[in-house]
């Protein structure tokens, strides 16, 4: 009895939540090692002096195990569980042989159920089969000690914890037990009746894995499958209920999780539907399945997210009857449909984003609490406005992050301080870039962190500025960046691209060989160890366009250099360096710009070279209407040379012409 109380003690300490989560982790795992010490001292002094008074029973190990369960480390709990198992088989025999009884330590359901359900709440990809092979295990023991059967407990934590895992397979693995148990239940077996928790918890990890699975594919036969699945699971409980278990029930959480996987798999329809249904069911006095908050959500969130023409602006009337008093909307009830109106194509969404967050925020000034815009509001607002390209975007996003940093309660992030630099950099303002760069410093002056894409928009701005010297300012910013030493902060492939861009756009001498020049740090920085840095079509083809715009003497050679190399690591294997139409494009509008004699027989051997690398299966390189207008601006603009390369542009031109008429309108 003192052994058991000391033991008691220590495993009730590991279970108690009074400290912060780390610091109470660690606590609840050394109470629990300090109990299994005292077992350790049980055993020892047992075998010392063979005093039954001291010997360890089925209560001493389960209290460890308990302790070492509630602390959250489910393998010390299943070693436990295992010793356990041990010392029954081995001290059963021995016993027998002896004196004929039976050991003093005997697993019981509760002790298994007890490591399942640990292993069910650990994170990690192997947890819930380690709780599905103890399930197997206490299966295995159930045929020779009927005590051993797993109960509705055994099967809901290893079917929540499949729930839990995350995987692409999870909700199968869930489905699979739930219809073993059901079986097992109607086969007799009446401790194994599946609880409505237990159907909540399936029913939740088949939506989520549909909803995943149509997301990555768009697999419509696919999805009607697994729905038609989930709907059988619905049939399944209303089978129980009219057999008189009121226990479980179709209930509003079961519709809404049908009604999450309708509104995030293109089926707006259905989900109108359903809503419409749990209305019904709550007028005729069915409160277990009527709508809440959760329900209109959902529904906002379908036609919020729909490519259907007029969708968003149902969802838009849809908030309206509710702010009217169809069901008091939330902050997400919002949220999801500013945020659609953000995303959509539609004219003046932007208004409509604003008089929303200003209806929002007349309604929090009101009273009600739970519809306060948050910083999402503030950020969605912002990214409205940025968006529409009015010319009073600016003003307005100011006004909203002057709002915030105001705000008691709601500050700015890092996306709040960049939308507001993106709308400025799209502006087009003399002092564009000027101003993002005031309010990156006003940032770290709040304590807001910039990012990569802070200083991308800030390139961007200078690139947009078209202002002399803009390339070198955003080379600069580029440099800066990587001597950082911040991952945060450290360049990707968007801020080389830009800034090569930007040397392409300023058509200044010597640009062709500084976007070069970016372009082998770039190569540098992919070969010591950072693949994300690896040069794509998109960079290459800001170089040749730095080359092609630059007006050096030999900025043609070297695009078309740039443009062979790239042509040989295609053809080696290197598919990001595929050249594209814009490449060959950028060359043969080099060769147009330039004061070659021969530059219509030059641009049309590109064009060639292009046809062939398309034929021989580099569908980027198709050529279009620009390629050929190019090729005839080359051919018009061969002023220098003699009559015999005037002639041959001439021919080059009849048959570029004649090319253009075989192809058709598209090339028209």
């Amino acid at each position: 009895v003192s052994y058991s109380l000391v033991l008691h003690a220590y495993a009730s300490a590991a279970g108690s939540k009074n400290s912060s989560a780390n610091v109470g982790a660690g606590i609840a795992l050394q109470n629990a090692e300090k109990a299994e010490k005292i077992l350790e001292r049980m055993e020892e002094r047992y075998k010392r002096t063979q005093r039954e008074n001291v010997q360890p029973s089925t209560v001493s190990y389960s209290t460890v195990l308990h302790g070492y369960a509630n602390a959250g480390k489910a393998p010390e709990a299943e070693r436990i569980l295992n010793q356990m198992i041990e010392l029954s088989n081995i001290h059963s025999s021995t016993r027998n042989d002896t004196h004929g009884s039976i050991s003093p330590v005997q697993p019981n359901l509760i002790c298994f159920n007890i490591v399942i359900d640990a292993w069910a709440k650990t994170k990690g990809h192997t947890s819930a089969d380690n709780a599905h092979s103890i399930l197997s295990q206490l299966e295995n023991l159930a045929s020779n000690h009927e005590h051993l059967y797993p109960n509705t407990i055994s099967y809901s934590s290893v079917i929540s914890a499949f729930a839990r895992s995350g995987r692409d397979n999870a909700g199968d693995r869930a489905e699979e037990l739930l219809q073993r148990s059901l079986e097992l239940y109607r086969g007799g077996q009446d401790g194994l009746k599946p609880d409505s928790i237990t159907f909540i918890t399936v029913l939740d990890a088949l939506g989520k894995q549909c909803i995943k699975t149509y997301q990555r594919r768009r697999n419509t036969a696919e999805r009607d499958s697994m729905e038609k699945r989930i709907n059988a699971i619905f049939d399944q409980m209303n089978e129980l209920q009219a057999s008189g278990d009121d226990q479980v029930r179709a209930c509003t959480v079961s519709y809404n999780i049908l009604l999450d996987l309708y509104a995030k798999t293109l089926q707006v329809d259905k989900a109108k539907k359903l809503l419409e249904y749990m209305t019904e069911q709550g007028r005729n006095g069915n409160n277990h399945a009527k709508p809440d908050i959760v329900s209109y959500n959902s529904v906002l969130y379908g036609l919020s997210h729909s490519k259907r023409r007029g969708d968003m602006q149902n969802a838009v009337k849809l908030l309206k009857s509710m702010e009217d008093g169809l069901f008091e909307p939330d902050k997400i009830s919002y949220n999801t449909v500013m945020n659609g109106l953000a995303k959509c194509n539609e004219p003046r969404s932007n208004q409509q984003v604003h008089a929303i967050f200003l209806s929002m925020d007349e309604r929090y000034k009101n009273g009600t609490s739970k519809v306060r815009p948050d910083q999402i509001t503030y950020n969605i607002c912002i990214g409205a406005w940025s968006k529409s390209g009015e010319d009073k975007a600016v003003d307005q996003v100011e006004k909203i992050l002057e709002s915030m940093i105001q705000s008691d309660g709601i500050s700015p992030d890092v996306f709040s301080f960049t939308g507001v630099m993106s709308t400025i950099a799209k502006s087009g303002k003399d002092d564009a870039p000027e101003h993002c760069a005031s309010l990156i410093s006003k940032m770290k002056e709040l304590g807001v962190k910039p990012n990569r894409y802070t200083y991308n928009t800030l390139i961007n701005c200078w690139s947009r500025s078209g202002r002399h010297g803009a390339a070198e300012m955003a080379e600069g910013i580029l440099i800066d960046m990587t001597e950082m030493n911040d991952p945060d902060l450290s360049p990707d492939s968007v801020t080389f691209s830009s800034v090569m861009n930007c040397w392409a756009k300023s058509g200044e001498k010597g640009s062709g060989q500084r976007a070069e020049k970016i372009l082998d740090l770039m190569e540098d920085y992919s070969k010591s160890g950072n693949p994300n840095l690896k040069p794509t079509k998109f960079a290459y083809g800001a170089v040749l366009n730095a080359w092609a715009k630059s007006g050096d003497d030999n900025a043609v050679q070297k695009a078309l250099d740039l443009l062979d190399r790239m042509e040989k690591m295609y053809l080696s294997g290197n598919d990001d360096a595929r050249p594209s139409v814009p490449s060959y494009n950028a060359v043969i509008n080099g060769f147009a710009k330039s004061d070659s004699p021969t530059k219509a027989t030059d641009a049309e051997a590109i064009l060639n070279s292009m046809i062939d690398s398309y034929e021989k299966g580099n569908t980027d390189a198709k050529p279009n209407d620009r390629t050929y207008g190019t090729l005839l601006n080359a051919c018009a603009y061969t002023k220098v040379g003699t009559k015999k390369d005037k002639a041959a542009a001439f021919r080059i031109a009849r048959r570029c012409f004649r090319e253009i008429i075989s192809h058709g309108q598209h090339l028209v």
